[in-house]
């Protein structure tokens, strides 16, 4: 048995430019200038 980590089968950044194409942020909390923390 090989142990090996979960990786994104393109690389990490292809993975960076998916989630960052695919992100959004609600009107009100963009005009609000919240920053806050995602985990995925």
């Amino acid at each position: 048995m090989i142990n090996r980590d979960a990786e994104f089968p393109a690389g990490t950044d292809t993975l960076m430019a998916y989630i960052n194409q695919h992100k959004w942020y609600p009107a009100t909390t963009a005009k609000s200038q919240i920053i806050d923390r995602v985990y995925i």
